[in-house]
């Protein structure tokens, strides 16, 4: 799954680094380096997969094709602007950038760095990424443990009808008041059309 977010499908790569990480904490099931070393291998997997994407498709080809998996042209832009000026070390901190990280390598791709140059940065920047959001859902999970869990769930549980009730309410004014506001706005644009035909 990282593997695939990193190249551009819409994964929620640092919530799945935490959970795994609370998960650890909560279950007993996984162990730390071994999940660490299978969310490396999917990262620096996925970096490689998009920088090689950008080496042999070009900017042209990932323009054309790209609007699929989020490539739009201002981003690469933005990246190549950020490729220019700090070189690797965007490639590093592009990870802690949500919607760049994958950008990032396929620019480096078709910006003709070599690969010697990019992976070094790429994949020291993929384990630090990886550390830290599977260290912090780790620390949340332990933090998490402390709170009566099952008392929670019995308030919930309890309240579930007034809250369901409330969610629906604010609901249903936020959609009011968003119709008030588009009817004001529609009539401000009508209201200079009709001076002009008086």
């Amino acid at each position: 799954m990282l593997m695939l977010g990193i190249v551009g499908l819409p994964i929620p790569d640092e919530t799945l680094l935490a959970g795994v990480g609370w998960y650890m904490h909560m279950s007993h099931r996984l162990t730390f380096f071994p999940s660490v070393l299978v969310a490396f291998f999917g990262s620096i997997t996925g970096i490689t997969l998009s920088f090689v994407i950008g080496k042999l498709g070009g900017r042209l080809l990932i323009l054309r094709y790209g609007k699929y998996i989020h490539f739009t042209e201002e981003r690469l832009t933005k990246v190549e602007k950020l490729l220019e000026k700090y070189g690797k070390l965007a490639i590093f901190l592009g990870y802690f950038l949500p919607g760049v990280r994958h950008v990032t390598a396929a620019a480096a791709g078709f910006g003709q760095m070599k690969y010697r140059s990019f992976w070094l940065s790429a994949y020291l920047g993929a384990l630090v990424w990886v550390l830290t959001f599977i260290t912090l859902g780790n620390a949340f999970g332990a933090h998490l443990h402390h709170f009566n869990v099952h008392r929670i769930a019995r308030w919930l549980h309890t309240y579930s009808r007034g809250l369901a009730i409330a969610a629906i309410g604010l609901f249903v004014l936020v959609l009011l008041v968003n119709a008030v506001m588009r009817k004001r706005r529609a009539d401000r644009i009508d209201r200079p059309g009709e001076e002009n035909t008086k």
